[in-house]
């Protein structure tokens, strides 16, 4: 999976600097991916961390399966679909893939965070790294759709920055996934109360 995500970033990128065609408005990811070989390319890559990602997910000793499952394969599919729909082709169709990509992600960050021990070290990771995700996609999130609406401008550069933050912030967090967990029947409210030691 890490490999998946490395090549998901090095090859368009080191493509496009080969190319001359890595320009400064058009750094950030979906900027890269404008092009045809560029694009297809990337959701091959994807296909195959797909794969990995489930194959992950299912091995997991950890409840809730097939919602990671499902999860893992909206995240995975809709990146694919963000990769053969360039942003030229249809900025709408592309932003909402952007979107179903990124919420699936956290969705399944606050799923393995939500079934930790709460003394692991593991958690700890789990917990900081969903909590940064989150903060990265609703600040970065509402920023691009400022700029949608032409309120704001968003340098490509600096989004580019915060997609592979994201990127990587969201493989820490699953490769972190503890397994030494008891939360098979534990709901949401007793989580709550256990993670916040209400008394």
């Amino acid at each position: 999976m890490v490999l998946g995500q490395t090549m998901f970033y090095l090859l368009p990128y080191s493509h496009a600097a080969w190319e001359g065609g890595l320009e400064k408005h058009q750094m950030h990811v979906s900027g890269v991916l404008d092009s045809a070989l560029r694009s297809k390319t990337c959701a091959l890559v994807a296909g195959v961390a797909l794969v990995a990602q489930i194959a992950l997910e299912d091995s997991r000793p950890l409840p809730h399966k097939w919602k990671r499952l499902a999860l893992s394969a909206s995240m995975s599919v809709s990146l694919i679909l963000l990769c053969l729909i360039r942003e030229s082709v249809s900025r709408t169709w592309h932003a909402g893939c952007t979107v179903v990509c990124i919420g699936s992600s956290l969705l399944l960050c606050m799923e393995i965070c939500r079934c930790q021990s709460e003394i692991s070290a593991k958690c700890r990771i789990c917990t900081n790294g969903t909590v940064a995700l989150a903060v990265l996609a609703v600040v970065f999130g509402s920023w691009q759709m400022l700029c949608i609406c032409h309120v704001l401008r968003l340098p490509a550069l600096v989004l580019a920055v915060a997609e592979v933050c994201m990127s990587a912030t969201f493989t820490v967090v699953v490769l972190h996934g503890d397994t030494n967990t008891n939360c098979a029947t534990e709901t949401v409210a007793e989580y709550n109360k256990r993670a916040w030691k209400v008394e």
